[in-house]
């Protein structure tokens, strides 16, 4: 057996996940009734697309699209490749698909059990289950028609898939003690040619080759690695045969395809429009350790159970929702520095402002007795433009 592991900078998450699962995708209107008929599996298709469930400390599971069909094979990608769905007050430990009726069990620190359910798009919640006994293993059946949940107290629960209890028991159950190891889940996926592991916040994907590798994959991995910062179009000028230059180009392919922005790169994906729908979070945040001025929002991207910040911008009129939108590309200590600078220099001329006044009040001998009422300061136009790069158009919407 070989493996390869993928170079996927997006596989990522803004916390640590604690538990995988996968499965195939099936076409909408083929999952099987109460009787069991309806479930037509095409294993070559099947296998090519699914589903990764996530779950992590944060109470989120994650649903995101992968594929191992390569790129030019012309095939679209569904209308939503990622959903995140919440619910879950306390960090998901365990999360299981139900391959033959197409649901999700999620189970919690704190022993909630959702059975998740997928509906015209959407994603719900059609079972609860709260013992409020931590869940130490959940299973589905073969078939998918029975469920059986363990628990740390070695309470022993099978139930049907629509939530009828069938039997229960104790068993004496000894959890041994768990050392500290980086991997935190893993799971198989399509039809055992992909390892999903999990360390940390991290996901890494593993090519799984069943035979002897051979002499013609062992030198295109060499080639891929020494190629390593280009691209495709680079494996196409190599003198190199056109099926070796196939077989290379593959593997610069990736198995998680959503669309997210790479580091370098979140200005051209905010600026221009995607083909597909992207479903964000905007989040507010007054108390930001950088920036002074109040009403500060961000927009996070839904990705892999977590969020990706995509767009940074404050408030700058109370009549309507006008927004000033950060340069994605300039980091958070650029702008706090444009800001102290902006309110220093502020600052500054009004302090010389003020001395030149009362310097000219006592020489003339007319200063006054009275006390003079503190102006509230208002910063001229040139420093409110320095608060910001003004290199994407401010957004209103009215």
């Amino acid at each position: 057996m070989h493996l390869h592991f993928e170079r996927n900078a997006n596989s990522k998450c803004d916390c640590n996940i604690l538990s995988l699962s996968w499965i195939g995708k099936v076409p909408e209107g083929e999952i099987p009734d109460d009787d069991g008929e309806g479930w037509k599996l095409n294993r070559t298709s099947y296998y090519n697309e699914g589903w990764l469930a996530t779950g992590n400390v944060r109470g989120i599971v994650g649903v995101t699209y992968t594929s191992s069909l390569y790129d030019c094979w012309g095939f679209e990608l569904p209308q939503r490749t990622n959903y995140n769905l919440r619910g879950h007050r306390s960090e998901v430990m365990i999360v299981k698909w139900n391959e033959p009726y197409q649901k999700l069990a999620s189970c919690d620190a704190s022993g909630v059990i959702f059975v998740w359910i997928k509906y015209e798009g959407r994603w719900s919640i059609e079972l609860i289950n709260d013992r409020n006994t931590r869940v130490t293993h959940f299973s589905w059946s073969h078939d998918g028609r029975l469920a059986v949940i363990c628990y740390q107290d070695g309470f022993v629960l099978v139930g049907t898939v629509q939530g009828q209890r069938i039997s229960t028991a104790f068993l004496n159950l000894i959890e041994p003690g768990k050392q500290g190891h980086p991997v935190t889940a893993l799971t198989w996926g399509h039809n055992d040619r992909r390892i999903f592991v999990a360390t940390g916040p991290e996901v890494h994907i593993a090519w799984v080759s069943t035979r002897i590798s051979s002499l013609q994959l062992i030198c295109s991995l060499q080639i891929y690695k020494e190629i390593a910062q280009g691209s495709k179009q680079t494996v196409y000028q190599l003198p190199l045969p056109n099926r070796i230059r196939q077989i290379i180009s593959k593997l610069f392919m990736h198995t998680i395809r959503c669309p997210v922005p790479v580091g370098s790169n979140v200005r051209d994906f905010v600026s221009r429009a995607t083909r597909h729908r992207l479903h964000c979070t905007m989040l507010r945040h007054d108390d930001n350790e950088y920036y002074i001025t109040p009403a500060v929002y961000t927009l996070y991207l839904e990705y892999f159970g977590g969020l990706v910040p995509l767009l940074k911008g404050k408030r700058i009129s109370k009549i309507k929702p006008d927004f000033v939108i950060y340069d994605p590309q300039v980091s958070d200590k650029v702008i706090h520095q444009l800001e102290l600078s902006a309110l220093t220099s502020t600052s500054s001329s009004t302090a010389k402002a003020q001395e030149s006044r009362e310097d000219s009040d006592v020489d003339e001998g007319c200063a006054s007795p009275r006390l003079r009422r503190k102006r509230a300061h208002k910063p001229s136009d040139q420093a409110l433009n320095m608060n910001y790069v003004d290199t994407l158009p401010e957004v209103s919407s009215e």
